[in-house]
């Protein structure tokens, strides 16, 4: 039998459309459900919880290398293995919401151990619950099943494979902050509001890049906060969510290569034709016209094609999680490296872990829909830190940050992934070009998107 290192089974994830964060509960935890969600005594919603299985092996066999889609990757031949899961929690709150302390315990260690450090190691065949208990009273339960086994072969990935997308936008990044130390990571050297006056930072890691200056330092609505990026010379986009970007009328300061500032009035707004509200939901999004063009040194960021998966194969892509995906032999699936920015005007460094590569359906949960990230550093962030390499230039997403775009690097360029929505997530403006390029044709200024070029790499 062969064995690929994919994940499979279903996760516990819940609608956000409802801003209160107060879903119908799940199930009865008595009836050992497939899925089970009971909402703490206020009724409130605080947390997803996440058990994906991966494959550890115990003893190894022989072994040979190959390659599958974009990843190189070895198989083990005659090995022992077992199933371990990872498990990992994600606070979606809004800013107004403190997080709460979740605990995570296994209802059956003798199949498998309580999670530690984001993995719950497997004991003995067999079949238990992952249980989450969050501080005011919410519980979240994932059923697992867990197989020992011996004689098996197992591929699992090793590195991305050369000339993939994967491994350029690795090399983009990797190469760049080699050496560095986080303050490469400051944009600016002067960010003075009062006087207009910025001058880029000349070492940051992230300096050479050749439209660094779509991103601004200041708006006079929101301040350094909810700073959007340029996406046309007379757009921008910005989040939507709380009323937490720049209105008509507001400014929004661009800086040239030359340190010299542009101040740009907007003239119009218009919000994604589908948003629910201010509460945070998928159509989180708002494209801004301005009174007229940034100068042509002042550049913008170009968008993804609007469905990626064909450059990127073995990354979690479609409806989410519904295909195997090839895995590390640290259960990590092969991410994607990717970067972002935040209200302190820095630039980190992060792992895309999941992308849609399609539209939110109607009366789909948005959660599914996402892009999805790993930020901070291997002391910090919402993820489990054995989950990816080191980051020493990650920062995490706080309040205040939502806005802020995110980005792959392609050819020296900043692509536009998304901005932030929650601590881990963004709209993927790319999947939804068609809708946002009519939102630019309805606000006028003869702009539309631009797709990055992809055509150097190879699809499959």
């Amino acid at each position: 039998m062969v064995l690929l290192l994919h994940h499979s089974g279903r996760r516990v994830h819940h609608n956000l459309t409802d801003a209160t964060y107060a879903p119908a509960n799940l199930g009865d935890l008595t009836t050992t459900p497939t899925r089970y969600h009971k909402c703490g005594p206020g009724g409130s919603y605080t947390f997803i919880v996440e058990a994906t299985p991966k494959t550890t092996i115990t003893a190894f066999g022989a072994s040979s290398s190959g390659t599958v889609e974009d990843h190189n990757t070895a198989t083990e031949t005659g090995a022992s293995t077992r199933t371990d899961y990872i498990v990992d929690v994600s606070q979606l709150l809004p800013p107004s919401v403190t997080p709460k302390t979740v605990t995570l315990s296994s209802s059956d260690e003798s199949v498998i151990a309580a999670p530690s450090d984001g993995v719950a190691v497997g004991q003995a065949s067999g079949t238990a619950e992952i249980v989450a208990r969050s501080s005011d009273g919410e519980v979240s339960v994932k059923p697992v099943t867990v197989s020992v086994q011996t004689g098996q072969t197992v591929t699992y990935a090793t590195s991305p494979a050369d000339g993939s997308l994967n491994k350029h936008c690795s090399d983009e990044i990797e190469t760049r902050i080699a050496g560095r130390n986080r303050s490469s990571m400051d944009m600016w050297t002067t960010r003075n509001n009062t006087t207009s006056s910025y001058v880029w930072n000349e070492n940051c890691w992230g300096a050479n890049l050749l439209n660094i200056t779509c991103m601004s330092p200041y708006n006079t609505r929101t301040g350094s906060g909810g700073g959007g990026v340029l996406v046309t010379p007379r757009h921008a986009v910005f989040t939507h969510h709380l009323g937490y970007y720049p209105k008509a009328g507001d400014r929004v300061r661009y800086v040239t290569p030359s340190n010299e500032t542009e101040e740009l009035t907007i003239s119009e707004v218009a919000v994604h034709p589908n948003n629910i509200g201010f509460g945070i939901n998928w159509w989180d999004i708002v494209v801004a016209k301005f009174d007229r063009d940034v100068p042509t040194s002042i550049k913008f960021a170009k968008v993804l094609p609007a469905d990626p998966a064909p450059y990127l194969p073995t990354l979690p892509l479609g409806s989410i999680y519904a295909s195997d995906q090839l895995r590390y032999a640290n259960g990590r699936a092969p991410w994607l490296r990717a970067c972002h920015t935040t209200q302190n005007k820095r630039l980190a460094t992060a792992y895309i872990r999941y992308m849609p590569n399609t539209i939110k359906p109607a009366g789909s949960p948005e959660t599914y829909y996402y892009v999805r990230y790993a930020v901070g550093t291997t002391e910090a962030g919402p993820f489990p830190i054995s989950l990816y390499p080191d980051n020493p230039l990650g920062d995490p997403i706080v309040t205040g940050d939502s806005g802020a775009p995110a980005f792959v690097i392609v050819n020296d360029e900043l692509v536009l992934t998304s901005l932030w929505t929650t601590p881990d997530s963004g709209f993927p403006y790319y999947a939804d070009a068609t809708t946002i390029n009519g939102m630019l044709d309805t606000l006028g200024g003869g702009y539309n998107l631009t797709e990055a070029d992809l055509s150097e790499f190879p699809t499959w």
